[in-house]
């Protein structure tokens, strides 16, 4: 999750402006002035936690994957700070060590704020809201400094009805990183079929869809048979009459044709 900017020193300054079309005199006014420090040369306050390190630095490192390290946002990028919906759209620095991946809800209303990735060993996505103004597919780090590695793409998810099979839940378009990584969720057709039960069946297939993103190198794009309905999110179908719906991946280490340990093959596919 983010860190919070907190001012760390404030002094008083001068400000120093001159007086046109008259005699030339000086003006002083007195204004707070928040002073930071940048001893190591990278563009970096030196007492932001994490400012060890060059700008251009990404080495994010958990959760581990499948210990592919990264996820496209330089040191100083995460220094720089998102405006995040979970933090109620204020500015919000990054923890370069934990690896950050972004979705943009495009209906909030009914998708809602959902803990899209629940388990543990699993990326925890930031979530952006279009009907706070983003542009559809837009990316996220535009580029306003010399230390953009990548360009970052979200998961733009949406409900939808999937084109071209109007009776499936949802369906992925695409790895996660990549431009157009699009997710359609049917929650219509969903209400439909699990009853009061919709929020729980939607949120599986919600993560179910993003595990694609992620898994998307896999065989079947992470799709694998499982023993019980709620051993993974990535079993090949999902059932509105389960008696219990999967909330985890599986974090079996792989090697087992049933469990083949999910959190440790994810990661970010690069462009």
């Amino acid at each position: 999750m983010g860190v919070p900017f907190v001012p760390q020193e404030v002094f008083v300054g001068s400000v120093v402006a001159w007086v046109e079309n008259i005699t030339p005199q000086v003006r002083i006014q007195e204004i707070p002035v928040q002073r930071k420090y940048d001893n190591l040369s990278n563009h970096i306050a030196q007492d932001w936690p994490y400012s060890s390190g060059g700008a251009d630095d990404d080495n994010d490192n958990t959760p581990a994957g499948d210990a592919t390290v990264g996820d496209g946002l330089s040191r100083y990028e995460e220094y720089r700070g998102l405006l995040l919906a979970e933090e109620d759209w204020k500015l919000t620095r990054l923890n370069p060590n934990e690896k950050n991946m972004f979705v943009q809800d495009n209906d909030p209303d009914t998708l809602g704020t959902v803990e899209y990735f629940p388990g543990a060993g699993m990326p925890d996505p930031d979530r952006f809201d279009y009907s706070w103004g983003r542009t559809f597919m837009g990316v996220m780090n535009y580029k306003s400094s010399s230390h953009q590695l990548a360009e970052v793409w979200p998961v733009n998810i949406a409900d939808r009805p999937v084109p071209g099979d109007p009776d499936a839940w949802g369906s992925t378009y695409g790895p996660y990183f990549q431009p157009g990584c699009l997710i359609y969720i049917n929650v219509a057709l969903i209400q439909e079929q699990a009853g009061d039960r919709w929020h729980q069946f939607r949120n599986e297939i919600i993560g179910h869809e993003l595990g694609h993103t992620v898994l998307w190198h896999r065989p079947d794009g992470g799709d694998h048979e499982v023993e019980n309905p709620q051993d993974c999110l990535m079993a090949p179908e999902a059932d509105p009459d389960w008696p219990v719906y999967a909330k985890e991946f599986c974090a079996v280490m792989p090697g087992t044709e049933n469990d083949p340990g999910c959190q440790f093959l994810w990661h970010f596919t690069w462009p």
